[in-house]
């Protein structure tokens, strides 16, 4: 639900992020929830694993960060969205134009 209030047109990419990774694709009002969270990301562990609340725990909030813009990159390359959404505890919602 928090991925429509957020949906503003277009193809829209989701990361939720808090104990774990949620992900949904809206594309012109139709949502897709993902589970895009178990793939692997790196060192054999997957992108929830870095980014999710024991990810943050285990990097500190700077490098925790760096894997999130890293993630996004992969993902908008991968799914082509419009924009971004990224709500979160430690970001403020930005929107990220691919």
């Amino acid at each position: 639900m928090q991925a429509l209030g957020s949906y503003r047109g277009g193809r829209m990419l989701f990361l939720g992020l808090g104990t774990g990774l949620g992900s949904a694709m809206i594309i012109d009002g139709v949502i897709e929830p993902m589970e895009l969270a178990h793939l692997r990301y790196k060192k054999r562990k997957s992108f929830e694993d870095y980014l999710g609340t024991r990810g943050l725990q285990r990097s500190g909030l700077k490098k925790w960060r760096r894997h999130v813009t890293d993630v996004i990159k992969i993902l908008s390359a991968a799914l082509e969205p419009d924009y971004v959404v990224v709500p979160s505890e430690y970001s403020i919602r930005r929107r990220f134009a691919s």
